[in-house]
């Protein structure tokens, strides 16, 4: 289970708490939170199976921690665990980016866009130049609109490097370096 809350921060109380337990009331973990105007944003690494983690994006009001929406995300049944998340200037959409398992040895960039009520708008997966555990661990916005993720990436068996890519609409991304 993981725990959102809001402490006062003039005198440490706490304001208000929710707990999150996933379908399999397993091992559920908070990765990252952002807040923005009125809202809390959560994503983090939620057991739907005994075996399988997916995503889990959850939104509460920050007046009061109302729970307004869920969203999950599962890429073919196997191992998603999201690192980031960001929300853009204007406040029109929420990005989450992680690690999303391609085969039983291959983990992929994901990241997920979503509009501001939870739905998932688009999608990029981005591969390194060889099998191993790529993972998004940053997601960053700029007053443009585009979306920069960055991370590490293994190259051809021969150990992890960074590799930081600029999305650009409509799945694709700009350039990788």
């Amino acid at each position: 289970n993981y725990i959102v809350m809001q402490v006062d921060k003039s005198d440490g109380s706490i304001e208000w708490v929710n707990t999150f337990n996933g379908l399999a009331s397993n091992y559920d973990v908070a990765t990252g939170l952002v807040v923005y105007g009125d809202y809390v944003y959560v994503t983090g690494a939620s057991f739907k199976s005994a075996s399988m983690t997916n995503y889990n994006t959850r939104c509460y009001k920050k007046d009061g921690g109302t729970f307004q929406w869920e969203t999950e995300y599962d890429y073919s049944n196997k191992m998603d665990i999201p690192f980031d998340i960001s929300v853009d200037s204007a406040h029109n959409f929420i990005v989450v980016t992680g690690a999303s398992q391609s085969s039983s040895v291959d983990w992929d960039y994901e990241t997920i866009r979503y509009d501001t009520f939870g739905i998932m708008e688009d999608e990029a997966r981005v591969s390194g130049s060889g099998a191993g555990f790529d993972r998004a661990l940053v997601v960053k916005n700029d007053a443009d609109g585009y979306i920069y993720i960055s991370g590490s990436t293994v190259t051809n068996g021969d150990g992890d490097d960074m590799k930081t890519v600029k999305l650009i609409t409509e799945s694709s991304y700009q350039y990788d370096i």
